[in-house]
């Protein structure tokens, strides 16, 4: 009864790809967009289990209207909706797009397609964390966090919250992830538990990414600098390397978000002989939550597979 990995079964993906977006529905997981090392691209794929021959199908599905890579998705009902990204590699500023997908056309093909949304009231962004929840006023879809780089400048980390109504199309924004002035969850992952809960799971606080920006920040002053400042370079390169080496890991808190109430409260704390991930999914596996991979501290990627049971 233990699970375990289906082997001497490879499947393979149109092509490298990396930072893009999936959302599990019935039919299988749709991956949307994503990039490779030069740009980013448009395509949609449903990759479904096929039980009788033992492997994965791949069925193209309508492609989004730009290509895009770094953003959030969720599905609500039987719509996919994608927020935020970028659609370049080189010089990419982030985006507010806001896209859906409505599954339940799929034998329409004139219906079946990406529509554009109205934006959330607040900053574009890249690597959110996006869920769909019940709330009082039906299933709605929730965006939070993320960071907005600037070109040359200090990078923005967000601790915002938003909860969007699809059959109103209108936005509401929400009090800052746990409470006050807010936390960043950038790049983490959040799976919806029970009828109104959300629970959101590691994701980058930011405080050493900021430090690591500013010496990326002075390096490339320094060496505009007529005559240049090697030696000044090689000691901000030593102080990066410093952070890598002791980076401590993502945040460890696990946020709830009360979707009726409108509240936040910590529910606990990823364990010690866990680290958190980021640039993954939470996936709900029947009434447990399973986090495949990822990222656990900068550049260093995980193969482990995680399996959270909410408690009430």
């Amino acid at each position: 009864g233990a699970a375990k990995w289906v082997e001497g079964k490879p499947a393979r993906l149109p092509r490298r790809l990396g930072y893009g977006a999936s959302v599990s529905t019935p039919e299988g997981v749709v991956c949307i967009g994503g990039s490779d090392a030069e740009r980013c691209f448009a395509d949609v794929f449903l990759l479904a289990w096929d039980a009788a021959a033992r492997e994965v199908r791949s069925t193209p599905l309508p492609p989004l209207p730009e290509p895009l890579a770094n953003m959030a998705a969720a599905l609500v009902g039987r719509t996919i909706y994608v927020a935020s990204g970028q659609h370049v590699m080189k010089g990419a500023v982030p985006t507010s797009v806001f896209w859906s997908l409505d599954l339940a056309q799929r034998d329409r093909p004139a219906e079946f397609r990406w529509r554009v949304l109205p934006a959330w009231p607040g900053p574009a962004r890249v690597l959110p964390v996006a869920a769909g929840q019940r709330t009082a006023r039906g299933e709605e879809f929730f965006l939070f966090s993320g960071r907005v780089p600037q070109a040359g400048g200090r990078t923005e980390l967000l601790s915002d919250a938003y909860a969007f109504d699809p059959a109103k199309k209108v936005w509401r924004t929400l009090p800052k992830i746990g409470g006050g002035q807010g936390v960043s969850v950038m790049a983490g992952t959040a799976a919806a538990v029970g009828t109104d809960e959300i629970l959101l799971f590691g994701g980058d606080r930011g405080e050493l990414f900021l430090e690591l920006e500013a010496h990326d920040l002075a390096i490339e002053a320094l060496r505009r600098t007529p005559g240049g400042a090697e030696r000044e370079i090689q000691g901000r390169l030593q102080a990066k390397r410093k952070i890598y080496e002791s980076h401590p890991g993502f945040g460890r808190e696990v946020f709830a978000f009360d979707t009726r109430r409108e509240r936040w409260r910590v529910v606990g704390q990823t364990p010690t002989a866990f680290a958190p991930q980021v640039t993954t999914t939470a996936v709900k596996w029947g009434e447990e939550i399973v986090i495949p991979s990822g990222e656990i501290r900068p550049g260093v990627r995980t193969a482990a597979v995680v399996r959270v049971t909410p408690t009430k």
